[in-house]
């Protein structure tokens, strides 16, 4: 459960935002930032991140305080993470390797791809981009963008050997 809260602090200055609370310390280009990757969100997501923000609210504020000190201590890397997306930003540690450095024309069609990937196949894919070599990892993300959506999990299955 933890780490499902973990998300939702890194949307918090836009869930006060979107409550209509002042944001505080955030800026203004900060908070617009994060509402343009709000918005490009799966709806699901969003809907995720609401509730979240709902129940967090509710929650006593030493508690509050003690989640916002374990998000803190993230570093950079998993925080970033999390901005895909409560369920992306759980997986993001291990798909890092294969999906940090892709060419800024790619990174759309990319998010979109890992966005509609079943929860056993992002497993897949993070065993496979654990192992995979720096070198191989444009080859994999371009097998993977060539295959027609409905074979991707079957195609991971294979290749993760699972």
């Amino acid at each position: 459960m933890r780490t499902a809260w973990l998300g939702v602090l890194l949307w918090l200055p836009l869930s006060h935002a979107l409550a209509a609370t002042p944001a505080g310390a955030v800026h203004a280009h900060q908070l617009q930032a994060w509402q343009q990757q709000f918005q490009r969100l799966p709806l699901v997501e969003q809907q995720r991140i609401r509730e979240a923000w709902q129940q967090y609210r509710q929650l006593p504020p030493e508690q509050q305080q003690q989640l916002q000190r374990s998000f803190a201590g993230l570093d950079r890397f998993h925080r970033d993470g999390w901005r895909l997306g409560p369920r992306l930003g759980r997986h993001w540690p291990g798909l890092q390797p294969l999906f940090a450095y892709v060419e800024p024309g790619q990174q759309a069609t990319l998010l979109a791809l890992l966005h509609e990937l079943d929860e056993a196949a992002l497993e897949r894919l993070v065993r496979l981009a654990q192992r995979t070599a720096p070198e191989q990892r444009q080859s994999l993300r371009e097998a993977l963008l060539a295959l027609p959506a409905a074979q991707r999990a079957s195609w991971l299955r294979q290749q993760a050997g699972a």
